[in-house]
Parts: structure tokens; C-alpha cells; sequence
């Protein structure tokens, strides 16, 4: 179901309640990400857009200058996304794209943005994906990139019969190629042809999984595995598309710091801040917030910790800023 929530800031936003609603990470992540005036942010894994729509609104009332754009790879959460904008008629300050980050440089440039924004996958692919009653797990049910490159070759209907076969039987060199189109002019043809359905069979496993019908489970997992990208494809398209000493943002797991550190150094991005975000004072942290410059010194400020829940369940103070209200 569609409904439209007021951000209470001024701003309204489309969700669907049968995919995926945004939660407090995205809203961490806004507020931890600082702006500078003429910024250029570009929100990556965007989602709904709602980082860039609370960007946007701490842009306005903080008067800071700055456009952003969004990108994201599930077309029914890019449509949410871009009605948000237009219901907001913000249409001159944030752009929505449909698209693999995987290929952000491609379609923006290098070097175009100040500062990059994501709240990826937090699990790897195969991560917890098993359900307690040993049913399928969801990269069995969801077509991944590796079964389905398979999949599809096996599935693929070919034009001719026998391309099939002659493709399996003929070795992979322009010296037998030639030799057999001599003796079998028609069985070149349909080597040919083969090798145009392995093409395609190759490009239907990159799409596969935005093929699936969407449903509740399978956009919650590809919004929580990484399924259609990895942290190092984050990690690597955001450093390409962030000018020098421009910033990156990110929210996810402490689980994974030392891979994210590994990584964020590998692509020239120096861990500048840091801040673990705990459910309750006394419970171990469940994200971490960082920010990394491209090109920055070694030099990191880690930011006291941030407490989310007070003993009786409510929001802290700390919290309560965030989301622009005052304790009772």
C-alpha cells in the first residue's frame, strides 16, 4: 500500500508499505552527513530518496546552497522516489535516477560530486538468509548473477536446434571456426548464433534479479543483502565520483569495520570520523556512522557514542534532536 507520511519538516514522502519503508539509519545518516555550501551530493542505495529529501531540509533552514541527486536500481522505489520530489516540487534541487551504482561513473562523470551519501546492504549475499523452518533461502528463491548466468543459458531457447549442440561440440578457436564454416556453412551460422544467446544469457544475469517479480521478501532482501551490489562496488564507485577531497558518508554494521577500512583505504578514502550508534547505553553498538575524505590525511575523530533508546523504551534527547523534537 502507497501512503504519503509527513517528514514533519516540511516535507512529505511516497512509501510503499508492501516493499520497503526507510528506518532510523536513514535518518542518522542525513544528519551525521555534514553539508557545505554549493555541495553536490549524490545519495547512493537511495531508496524512497528519503536521505536527500532531509539533506534538502537541512539545507534550507541551515541556508546552505547544495543540489543533490539519488540513484537507485529498483525501479518501483526510484518512482516513489522521483513522486516524492515532484509532490515537493523540488525538481531544480534533487534528481532521481534508476540505475546500478555499479555503473555511477558512467552515467555522472568522475569527479562530480563534494560529497557521496549511502546506507547500503548491511549483509552479505548469502548472510542469514535461512529461515528457521529450513525453507529455501532467498538467494536460491532470488535469481543471483552466479546461478543464473546458469540458469538462463540452460532455460535460453535457441533459434535453431542444433546451436545448442554445435556450440558444445565446436572448439572456441577463429582456426576451427574457419575450418568448420568450410565444411558446414549452415552450423556456422549457427555457431553464431549460439554465441549471440551466450551473450544474452550473460546480460540476463546481470538483470535477473530487477527481472523477479517484486515482492515484500525480495526487495527486503536486496535491500538488506548484497545481492545487486557489494560494499566494495559502494566503496569504489563512490570514491570515482567524488572529487578530490570530496566526502563519503555511509551508515552500516561495526561487524564489518575492518573490511570497511581495508576498502575505504584501497580507493584513496581516509577515515575522517566516526560515531557508534548503541540501541541502549549499556548494550553493544549495532551501526557505526563514518565519513572518509578522498585523499585526506590519517587522522581519525571518533564522536561519543550515540544512545537511541532511554531504559523505558522512548527515543533519547540525542534522538529527539535528530528528528527535530523536543524531550517531554
Amino acid at each position: 500500500m502507497i501512503r504519503l507520511d509527513d517528514l514533519e519538516n516540511g516535507y512529505f514522502i511516497y512509501q510503499d508499505t508492501d516493499f520497503f519503508c526507510f528506518g532510523i539509519d536513514a535518518v542518522l545518516l542525513a544528519h551525521f552527513a555534514k553539508l557545505k555550501p554549493g555541495d553536490r551530493v549524490l545519495d547512493l542505495c537511495t531508496g524512497n530518496g528519503i536521505v536527500p529529501l532531509l539533506m534538502h531540509a537541512a539545507a534550507r533552514d541551515e541556508g546552505v546552497p547544495a543540489t543533490f541527486a539519488g540513484m537507485e536500481i529498483l525501479q518501483p522505489m526510484a518512482e516513489l522516489a522521483a513522486r516524492s520530489v515532484r509532490h515537493n516540487h523540488l525538481e531544480n534541487d534533487i534528481e532521481i535516477t534508476e540505475g546500478d551504482l555499479r555503473e555511477a561513473v558512467d552515467f555522472y562523470g568522475p569527479a562530480s560530486f563534494s560529497l557521496v551519501t549511502c546506507n547500503p546492504p548491511y549483509m552479505r549475499a548469502r548472510q542469514g538468509l535461512l529461515g528457521k523452518t529450513g525453507s529455501k533461502t532467498a538467494t536460491q528463491q532470488l535469481p543471483l548473477a552466479d546461478a543464473n548466468a546458469k540458469t538462463a543459458a540452460r532455460q535460453m531457447s535457441l533459434a535453431d536446434a542444433n546451436a545448442e549442440t554445435v556450440a558444445r561440440q565446436i572448439p572456441l578457436t577463429d582456426a576451427d571456426t574457419n575450418t568448420f564454416a568450410k565444411q558446414n556453412p549452415h552450423g556456422s551460422a549457427d555457431a553464431k548464433t549460439a554465441a549471440k544467446q551466450k551473450q544474452l544469457a550473460d546480460a540476463d544475469a546481470k538483470t535477473a534479479a530487477l527481472q523477479e517479480p517484486y515482492t515484500d521478501a525480495s526487495a527486503k532482501t536486496i535491500a538488506r543483502h548484497e545481492i545487486l551490489c557489494t560494499l566494495c562496488d559502494v566503496i569504489c564507485q563512490s570514491a570515482k565520483v567524488l572529487k578530490s577531497r570530496g566526502r563519503f558518508a555511509m551508515v552500516h554494521r561495526p561487524g564489518r569495520l575492518p573490511e570497511i577500512f581495508a576498502l575505504l583505504r584501497e580507493h584513496h578514502l581516509e577515515p575522517k570520523r566516526m560515531q557508534l550508534v548503541c540501541p541502549y547505553v549499556d548494550k553493544a553498538p549495532t551501526m557505526v556512522l563514518i565519513e572518509a575524505v578522498k585523499g585526506g590525511g590519517p587522522q581519525l575523530n571518533v564522536e561519543p557514542p550515540l544512545i537511541v533508546y532511554n531504559a523505558d523504551r522512548t527515543y533519547t534527547e540525542q534522538v529527539l534532536k535528530i528528528y527535530g523534537k523536543n524531550a517531554l
